[in-house]
């Protein structure tokens, strides 16, 4: 339920206004240009909106869902986007130190791709090899550290 709403939150807007700016195309092709250019701001403003919603509004969805016991997507993720906006700091530390392991990564993985090139075929399969566990790793770790921050921090109600 939770992953068809944020896919509906972001094709139904784009589905709308596609749909208006076609009807107005109908009518005239000025119009229609005119219309198309500003909802291309508009939803682009709701893109970054958008985006905005789902990297700090959604940031401990995860453990919202594990802790609590409805079955409402829509209120969960009501849920989760109260607590961001109340401990703001929290999530963008939070989301910040997540954000700084997964560039990291980038990093190592690099390094570990540019010897790949040299050892051909043999490299590149051990390179990714190594990609694998570390991201497997990483990503182990940082749900249990997203799951910790959220659970050992004493929110603002």
């Amino acid at each position: 339920k939770f992953s068809l709403l944020i896919i509906l939150a972001f094709f139904l807007p784009l589905l709308i206004l596609s749909i208006i700016v076609l009807l107005f195309f109908f009518v005239s092709k000025t119009l229609g240009i005119i219309f198309a250019f500003i909802f291309g701001v508009v939803f682009i403003i709701y893109l970054i909106v958008y985006f905005l919603f789902i990297v700090f509004g959604l940031f401990f969805i995860q453990p919202i869902i594990s802790e609590n016991k409805s079955s409402s997507a829509v209120a969960l993720i009501k849920q989760s986007f109260v607590f961001s906006k109340n401990n703001f700091i929290h999530v963008l530390i939070t989301w910040a130190i997540t954000f700084g392991f997964s560039i990291v990564l980038q990093i190592i993985t690099k390094l570990i791709s540019l010897p790949a090139v040299l050892f051909g075929i043999s490299g590149i399969i051990i390179s990714t090899i190594i990609f694998m566990i570390l991201s497997f790793l990483l990503s182990v770790y940082l749900s249990v550290f997203l799951f910790n921050s959220y659970f050992n921090y004493k929110p603002k109600k």
